[in-house]
């Protein structure tokens, strides 16, 4: 589903699942943000779903992890094997790596395969990709080194938080 122009959900609840997963095509540059299960194997549909507007997963250079829990995680190993570059706060780097509790694999009662962060990106900074300025926002709350990642679009801030996007205009 396209929400704005370069932006598509290609997980989530039109799809008949509660876990999002964004694809970024904008600027010369092709990002992930969160991409993970909850009860069953995603995977498939996710590249299904990037596949109807023409995209094959391995194109995105980075997926941006909001934060540790598994569904918006647990699909970073699998795709780091595919050459896309992961991106998470420190706290949220840490639990990767260890895939331990804070992974919440037991709530789902899954096993989180661990995966080491490529790129860590503390509250305030900013990656570059393409053209697009992606900025780090800590919003600890819901998890330990839970992160917005706002993008400036054609005046548009738009914010990924984990479940949901927000959009509003920038000034």
């Amino acid at each position: 589903m396209q929400i704005l122009p370069g932006i598509y959900l290609i997980n989530g609840s039109p799809y008949g699942r509660h876990q999002n997963t964004y694809l970024i095509h904008r600027e010369g540059a092709t990002l992930l943000v969160d991409s993970g299960d909850l009860y069953n194997a995603a995977l498939p549909d996710v590249e299904r779903n990037a596949a109807r507007w023409g995209f094959r997963l391995e194109q995105a250079s980075h997926m941006l992890i909001t934060h540790a829990h598994f569904d918006p995680s647990s699909h970073a190993a699998a795709l780091q094997r595919r050459g896309v570059r992961i991106v998470a706060s420190p706290q949220t780097a840490t639990a990767l790596a260890a895939g331990d509790d804070r992974c919440i694999g037991y709530a789902v009662h899954q096993v989180f395969e661990p995966c080491a962060v490529n790129d860590v990106l503390e509250d305030g900074q900013e990656l570059v990709v393409g053209g697009l300025h992606v900025r780090c926002i800590a919003a600890p709350g819901h998890a330990d080194g839970l992160v917005v990642y706002e993008i400036v679009l054609e005046g548009e801030r738009c914010w990924f938080v984990g479940d949901l996007l927000i959009t509003t205009h920038a000034h």
